[in-house]
């Protein structure tokens, strides 16, 4: 008897062949032939059910837990009377019942539970068919990678990143033919040249070597790695090496990791060539440099890119060049000794609508930079301009950059009254103006900004009565978590803080406040960070003021006439790393756990 699958297709198929003219004969005998590759199907489909792991598998499984040191249990499943094809990190063949993936990454929230030890058996020769293996960040203790894993002929994934390896990488790893995927990163393989027999590995197509301490040359025979998409060098010593021509020549990849690799000298023009890219970090490799970024505009499926602190003081085609990258969503080129060109002159720049990330903090670029801004992108989330000579007032042109999430405009030289343009901000969650020229108070637009949890505004010239600053941020009164309004000008009494119940950080310091603070600050039980100094502020301190002050970290008090009544059995909800009460009246008793 045909099972019901077979018999729901026959009658579906042969409903429609009529509908359609086909002759009864045609229909009849390619149902025949369905129904019979149908019976098949769903026999074995329903026959896997009952496949179970092999015994000598489900055995070499328990010697490879034996020669483990499992503290937290995670092995509980393994147990002699279960069908191994069950147990935790294990898959199968569904046919077969062959052990094919042994998947025992260490991944825990809990931070009672440690990750496996010991030593990694032979017996999982026994696994013929296994083609997965990850015992990522688990802990063995600095032992070198097992040669015999390199007869486990099948495998086409290794990953055995975080796992306290070191070296020498065993060369018959080189033997693993049908590897797809290689993960070493984050091991100890000091001293040691990234293995030549890598470049034997003909399908590999993630090779992640990241933080590996590798040092040396890289091999030239990596370059034989046609099919790889992926390469992760970051993190390693090549110090005084330069980045290889040939990986310019890795027509697949998608994805290039060399961060931080201490590379030095001229980055190979012949990245220009990587037409599939889709990520580019190079960064923190200090002597490492590009004087001519022309390459870069070659590589068109660019997402994000990353050259912070790599050196492109000579790069004057910089904008001209990442102008044309059109699909490009995030761009780092932070610490760059970016040469100061004026934007406001080029005609050519094209409109983006595709960056989202733009950090260009600590280079010496001039106001003009806001042009070019203006015309890349209006889907900006964050922007970092912090640390350059940006000057005259914030201008308008952010007006309509109404996704931003975080913008850095600290440590420039903007003057000015803060405008009006963050009226539409609706999802601003960090403003950072500090360090500027800025002067006036906080615009009533920030009534709009209910989402802000940090404004930084600290060393600027504002003047305003600091209540009024207050109510301007009502609305965010619910998620505003960092408040640094220091070194400023700002006057008047204690504001009404307490229903910023989430204030995790209040710096008011060295600005002309005055009269008391009141026992309501007591209610702000996330304060971690409180900074009162340099003001003119008056009035008893007692242990009201810190009732329900159980994060408190930092309390600075000094500059001001308090005086700090405290009794000396009073234990304190929290315990200080830092206290500051010098100009204050101590006394007469101070709790000595305070």
């Amino acid at each position: 008897m045909l099972p019901l699958c077979s018999l729901h297709i026959i009658f579906v198929i042969m409903f429609y062949s009529i509908m359609s003219g086909r002759s009864v004969h045609s229909v009849l005998v390619g149902l025949v032939c369905l129904a019979l590759a149908s019976a098949i199907c769903c026999s074995s489909v329903g026959s896997s059910n009952n496949i179970m792991c092999l015994e000598s598998e489900r055995h070499a499984l328990l010697q490879f837990k034996q020669g483990l040191v499992d503290e937290s249990n995670a092995l509980a499943s393994w147990e002699n009377k279960k069908d191994c094809c069950k147990w935790r990190g294990i898959a199968c063949n569904n046919q077969t019942g062959h052990v094919t993936r042994l998947d025992l990454p260490f991944i825990s929230f809990n931070y009672t539970e440690v990750p496996l030890r010991g030593e990694i058996s032979h017996s999982l020769l026994e696994l013929p068919y296994l083609n997965y293996l990850d015992l990522s960040y688990n802990d063995f203790g600095g032992m070198i990678i097992p040669k015999f894993i390199g007869s486990l002929s099948q495998l086409k994934e290794l990953k055995l990143a975080a796992a306290d390896f070191s070296g020498p990488v065993p060369p018959q790893l080189g033997n693993l033919s049908n590897l797809h995927t290689l993960d070493l990163s984050f091991n100890d393989f000091e001293g040691m040249m990234v293995p030549k027999f890598i470049g034997s590995l003909s399908q590999l197509k993630e090779l992640k070597l990241a933080a590996a301490d590798f040092s040396g040359p890289v091999p030239p025979q990596l370059g034989n790695l046609s099919n790889l998409h992926t390469l992760d060098l970051s993190f390693n010593d090549f110090e005084g090496m330069m980045v290889p021509k040939f990986i310019g020549f890795l027509s697949q990849l998608k994805e290039l990791k060399l961060a931080a690799a201490d590379f030095s000298g001229p980055v190979p023009p012949q990245l220009g060539n990587l037409s599939n890219l889709h990520t580019l970090d190079l960064s923190v490799n200090h002597d490492a440099s590009s004087e001519n970024l022309e390459w870069l505009s070659h590589l068109s499926s660019l997402r994000y890119l990353n050259m912070a602190r790599l050196n492109l003081s000579e790069a004057v085609n910089w904008p001209q060049s990442l102008s044309k990258l059109t699909l490009l969503t995030e761009l780092q080129l932070s610490q760059c000794n970016l040469p100061d060109v004026n934007l406001r002159s080029l005609s050519f720049i094209n409109s983006s609508t595709s960056l989202q990330l733009l950090d260009l903090s600590w280079n010496s670029l001039n106001s003009s930079i806001f042009y070019w801004i203006a015309n890349v992108s209006s889907n900006f989330v964050h922007i970092d301009l912090s640390f350059n000579n940006l000057e005259s007032p914030i201008p308008d042109v952010f007006t309509s950059m109404l996704s931003l999430v975080t913008l850095y405009l600290s440590s420039n030289q903007l003057e000015g009254l803060i405008p009006d343009v963050f009226t539409s901000m609706l999802s601003l969650v960090t403003l950072d103006l500090s360090r500027n020229q800025l002067e006036g108070g906080i615009p009533k637009s920030f009534q709009n900004l209910c989402s802000l949890e940090s404004l930084t505004l600290w060393s600027n010239q504002l003047s305003e009565n600091i209540e009024d600053s207050v109510k301007t941020l009502s609305c965010a009164e619910n998620t505003l978590e960092t408040l640094h309004l220091c070194l400023n000008q700002l006057w008047g009494s204690w504001p009404d803080l307490k229903r910023f119940s989430k204030l995790r950080e209040l710096d008011l310091s060295i600005n002309q406040l005055n009269g008391s603070v009141p026992e309501s600050v007591g209610q702000l039980s996330s304060l971690e960070f409180l900074s009162l100094g340099g003001n003119s502020f008056t009035g008893v301190i007692t242990e009201s003021h810190f009732l329900n002050l159980s994060r408190l970290q930092i309390l600075e008090l000094s500059g001001n006439r308090f005086s700090i009544n405290l009794s000396s059995d009073w234990n304190p909800p929290f315990q200080l790393g830092l206290l500051g009460m010098s100009s204050c009246k101590v006394g007469p008793a101070f709790p000595s756990g305070f």
